[in-house]
């Protein structure tokens, strides 16, 4: 069996290293304030104080019995089409009449369509029919349904 041999230098710098750690975490205590002090800590609020408060709504029930006729409901449903795939390349754009040809071979698959919908309600603002909602809500539809 082999005896470990300390070198001189490597035994120096270990206890060194050693002594700084313990300094360090001895240290630690007097710097963030650990003094053997008791904190104490705060009261606890009383059940008045921990009760939510309740905030009274505003009726609407008058306004809805005048004016509740005013409102509308705005709807849109579209078909698009998401994404067209074929299992080929087509050389022929779109346009040709030889591209046509293609859409009966085996690999062909259809275009996929999506259909969707879009809700949204307005207000009535005169005798003759004009509405008011926000942009939001009739941006980008084609077939506007008003009930």
């Amino acid at each position: 069996m082999r005896k470990i041999q300390w070198k001189r230098p490597r035994y120096i710098v270990s206890l060194a290293v050693a002594v700084a750690l313990g300094f360090g975490l001895g240290a630690t205590g007097w710097v963030f304030g650990e003094s053997g002090h008791t904190i104490t800590p705060l009261p606890s609020p009383s059940e008045a104080e921990t009760r939510p408060r309740l905030v009274k709504i505003p009726d609407f029930s008058p306004i809805v019995k005048k004016y509740g006729n005013a409102i509308v409901r705005i709807s849109d449903s579209d078909t698009k089409i998401v994404h067209e795939h074929q299992g080929f390349f087509n050389p022929f754009p779109k346009n040709s009449p030889f591209f046509g040809f293609f859409h009966g071979l085996p690999n062909y698959t259809p275009p996929e369509k999506e259909v969707t919908k879009a809700l949204g309600s307005g207000f009535i603002i005169s005798h003759n029919g004009y509405i008011v909602t926000a942009g939001h809500v009739v941006r980008g539809m084609h077939h506007i349904m008003v009930t």
